[in-house]
């Protein structure tokens, strides 16, 4: 995308939701550092860092498809919010104990987002590393799903519900459920192969 870069990240939401996927591949190069510091918050959780950080992106993605400007939170914040909120309700649908420990955990401040984006505290090998490291996640997953896989986490990441994905797909909400549990079990499989 041309000049993209340069985009603040609501032109950058805007144009992810007008049509524009690329958008979307700029905010998470942007955003990874952040889901990184927030998913390393989780470990004492028993999950692998890999779960944390594939929820950790499906966070940002539900930031970027639901975020209002005008409701008066800067997406940075926001962003934060949701990555935290998308952690813990793994933790919560995984059983785990700590997740009720979790509910009481305060997100990261605007300020310390900040930061963390920016790269105050990151050296550049670091950085590049991180930014390595997500276009191979980025780009496996997109090999891993078929396009009906696709289409269904999409909905899912957007806060739709089974009945809502099997009407919009014209399929069961068994057949949503079915395929919800093979994109868990390919990305469980496979995100260890990542060079990471």
């Amino acid at each position: 995308m041309s000049g993209a870069c340069e985009c603040s990240d609501i032109q950058l939401v805007e144009l992810y939701n007008g049509g524009n996927a690329n958008a979307f591949t700029v905010l998470t190069d942007r955003y990874f550092k952040l889901i990184r510091s927030i998913t390393s918050k989780y470990n004492i959780s028993g999950l692998e860092p890999d779960d944390l950080t594939q929820e950790g992106l499906l966070g940002l993605l539900c930031a970027v498809k639901s975020y209002k400007e005008d409701k008066g939170a800067s997406f940075k914040t926001y962003a934060a919010v949701c990555i935290n909120r998308r952690i813990i309700t793994l933790l919560e649908r995984s059983g785990n104990n700590k997740s009720k420990a979790l509910n009481n955990y305060v997100s990261l401040d605007d300020e310390e987002a900040v930061r963390l984006i920016d790269g105050d505290r990151a050296d550049p090998e670091e950085m590049f590393i991180d930014k390595e490291s997500l276009t191979n996640l980025k780009k496996s997953i997109s090999d891993w799903l078929s396009e009906k896989e696709k289409r269904v986490l999409d909905l899912y990441i957007a806060g739709e519900s089974y009945g809502k994905i099997a009407g919009e797909l014209r399929i069961s909400a068994k057949s949503v459920d079915n395929t919800l549990q093979r994109i868990r079990r390919k990305l469980r499989k496979n995100i260890s192969n990542i060079p990471l």
